[in-house]
């Protein structure tokens, strides 16, 4: 891909035209984005060794204190989350949605994760 050169037939000087690189759009740099917040989600599940007791202190644990069907859940969350990310993210690119439908999904869900918080204890 160079620089290709025409002549002009008025002026006699070259005409030059530059092909310039394609760009990231927007909705691919989102998606990269959500890709490896997905995958670092999921591997902060193997590798940090945080949790959360009764009083809401961080604690740090020793060894490995997950079941199966903790994990299992984790992973059911996290899918669940890249899918409405990856959905919301395509309905919007591709002009399906609205901002504003986007937007009223997005506080629906906020206010839906605030609930969920609170009925946790």
């Amino acid at each position: 891909m160079g620089v290709r050169v025409d002549r002009s037939d008025v002026d006699g000087e070259p005409i030059i035209v530059h092909h310039p690189k394609k760009q990231l759009s927007m909705y691919s740099l989102l998606n990269l984005l959500g890709a490896f917040m997905m995958i670092g989600f999921g591997l902060m599940f193997f590798t940090v060794p945080l949790d959360v007791n009764e009083q809401l202190q961080w604690v740090y644990v020793k060894g490995i204190l997950a079941d199966g069907k903790l994990m299992r859940e984790y992973f059911i969350f996290l899918f669940t989350m890249g899918f409405l990310y990856f959905t919301l993210l395509f309905l919007y690119f591709k002009r399906y949605w609205k901002k504003t439908s986007l937007l009223i999904t997005l506080l629906c869900l906020g206010i839906m994760d605030v609930i969920f918080f609170f009925l946790t204890f």
